[in-house]
């Protein structure tokens, strides 16, 4: 794939003493146990002389390429264990999330954190610009590894040699050993200078493509005020375009308007503004300028993509771009301090608690409140077969809010059964003989409910919310949840569900509460944690209460357990279910039974 010869940075006995170059085939005779680092990224033919002349790689200009990827889990100022559980969340959404085989993916133990080797699944070409479209592509897909080691210059630790501050070696496990030896074993084992492994050399394919980053701009635009709002208009193409194209006749006025929103919303303070402003319209009466920005950054204004004069400086390149195709707008989203303010005294002077529900008040073992308000998404996931969907049933029926149910996994007929027998306590032959032999409805018990059972996309789900406009909006599960664009790859396919989630709790002011399943390695020790749903970097992070739902399949006892709340105390309670009723009702302790 890559042009030959190919030259690598090497450090021998510490980083400070780099700036030495060999051939990358030469690398294994350095191999001698002792502290070895070489660079991240290999060089063509011109590096050599260039190092020997300049003696840094940072002024290079050649092109540079990837004879493999390394991602770097690094321990920092965190716990052994806390980097243990992180390295094995990357390797679970890689094998779950990302499906990429486990015969591509070498865990290493780097002497204090962890490193993993893949082949190039992502077909990085050379290029000048490599280290930009590693970086902005690994820290995409790889959230949970160090993004510093992607540049140019970086040097990492060579496999089998010393790390002299932990006298532990960079040492090659399996990904069972990952996952299942404690850190006291792995750091025994790491005592070893030459640990060896079954290493299989597969062969490999392109799995994703590389994201390429958009080019700023290098124009020198002088102050350093201008060069801050260039900065910021990065990721608003339409805004910089403005700025570059300069005044255009008849339109300066409407123009300032939406660039010092722009900029006001973004933070620039207002004299830095007018510095901005005088620069690209100095012919302009002062007092013209200052009346445009006092009244812009006064009252407000909020320009978004779907503006008329924002839409034709429009770019398909920008970020936003997408959004915009799918009728969002996410330029009007961004909000200054007085606009979160004004948006904050909204919210605590309005009683939310009488638009959501205590989760305390239906399990009053929980011991502390634990409320579900609008613009919440929640997430709860547990093993197959364990009841999430029943637990939920009982929950939105003791709430008793509007909802409406996104019913993926089982009919619509079967789902109104399991209502009723919850409601009702009947059995599901009691139910059926009552609709056999009554002409007796039972529907209006459970009226607040609402059901769609057709797998729905983000986008079409959005125009359900504000048709039905329902006080809670249940997902079960987030795997059948489809997009209108393809998406071939799981894990990003899951971050534009959430992500379009997020939107749907935010613009709709409702609650979302996901259904999740757990990855495949979930749950080998019986206690989940946040990290245990499916493509969980997404969940992880986006979500605002993460619960899980823990017990053997043989058992009717469930633990019930809060792992993630920006808001409230998590919580622990055991439930009883009773698979007659699909009932989870609260145990007295000391009568719970299998």
């Amino acid at each position: 794939m890559f042009e030959n010869p190919k030259y690598i940075e090497i450090a021998i006995g510490s980083t400070v003493n780099r700036n030495q170059s060999i051939a990358l085939e030469k690398l294994s005779s350095y191999v001698n146990g002792e502290e070895l680092y070489r660079s991240y990224y290999t060089f063509n033919a011109d590096f050599p002389k260039h190092l020997e002349t300049f003696k840094t790689v940072k002024s290079f200009k050649g092109k540079c390429y990837l004879d493999r990827i390394i991602l770097d889990i690094d321990k920092g100022g965190n716990t052994d264990q806390f980097v243990l559980d992180r390295m094995r969340e990357c390797i679970r959404n890689m094998i779950d999330g990302l499906e990429i085989p486990e015969d591509w993916i070498q865990p290493w133990f780097s002497g204090t954190g962890y490193h993993i080797h893949l082949p190039n699944i992502f077909g990085f070409e050379p290029s000048k610009d490599l280290p930009q479209i590693v970086k902005e592509t690994l820290v995409r897909y790889f959230p949970e590894a160090d993004p510093s080691i992607y540049d140019r210059t970086r040097l990492i630790r060579v496999g089998w040699t010393k790390n002299n501050k932990t006298g532990l070696y960079k040492t090659p496990f399996t990904i069972q050993e990952i996952m299942n030896l404690k850190v006291a074993e792995i750091h025994d084992k790491s005592k070893e200078p030459f640990r060896k492994i079954e290493q299989k050399n597969a062969e490999y394919t392109q799995l994703f493509e590389p994201i390429i980053p958009v080019r700023r701009n290098n124009r020198d635009y002088g102050s350093t005020d201008t060069r801050q709002a260039m900065d910021i208009t990065a990721v608003a193409p339409c805004v910089a375009k403005m700025y570059t194209e300069g005044p255009q006749i008849g339109k300066r006025h409407i123009t300032i308007l939406r660039m010092v929103s722009y900029y006001r919303r973004h933070g620039l303070p207002e004299a830095a503004v007018r510095s901005i402003i005088e620069g690209w319209v100095p012919e302009m009466e002062s007092k013209e300028r200052e009346n445009i920005i006092a009244s812009c950054y006064a009252g407000g204004y909020r320009y978004g993509c779907h503006d008329k004069v924002m839409d034709e400086y429009c770019d398909p390149k920008c970020i936003y771009y997408p959004s915009k195709a799918q009728g969002n707008d996410p330029l009007i989203a961004v909000l200054s301090a007085t606009d979160m303010e004004k948006r904050y005294v909204e919210r605590i002077r309005n009683n939310l608690h009488d638009q959501g529900f205590n989760l305390n008040e239906i399990y009053p073992s929980i011991g502390s409140d634990y409320w579900f308000l609008p613009n919440e998404l929640s997430i709860l996931m547990g093993d197959t077969g364990l009841g999430k969907t029943g637990l939920m049933q009982n929950i939105i029926l003791k709430a008793k809010l509007q909802t409406l149910w996104l019913s993926l996994e089982f009919d619509d007929f079967l789902m109104y059964r399991r209502f009723l027998q919850i409601e009702k306590s009947k059995t599901a032959i009691e139910v059926d003989d009552h609709y056999q032999s009554n002409t007796n409805s039972w529907s209006k018990d459970i009226s607040f409910i609402q059901c769609l059972t057709v797998p729905p996309t983000i986008e079409a789900i959005k125009h359900l919310v504000a048709e039905i406009q329902p006080k809670v909006l249940v997902i079960d599960t987030i795997d059948g949840v489809g997009s209108s664009q393809y998406i071939s790859d799981s894990m990003v396919k899951t971050d534009h569900i959430i992500n379009g989630l997020r939107q749907i709790v935010s613009q709709q002011n409702i609650m979302v509460i996901g259904v999740s399943h757990i990855t495949k390695s979930g749950s080998r020790d019986g206690r989940l944690d946040v990290h245990a749903a499916k493509h969980s970097s997404s969940i992880a992070q986006k979500a605002d209460k993460v619960m899980a739902i823990e017990g053997e399949r043989d058992s009717q006892i469930r633990v019930f357990r809060s792992l993630k709340s920006r808001d409230a105390e998590n919580f622990e309670t055991t439930l009883e279910y009773n698979p007659l009723y699909f009932q989870f009702n609260e145990v007295n302790r000391g009568e719970t039974r299998r």
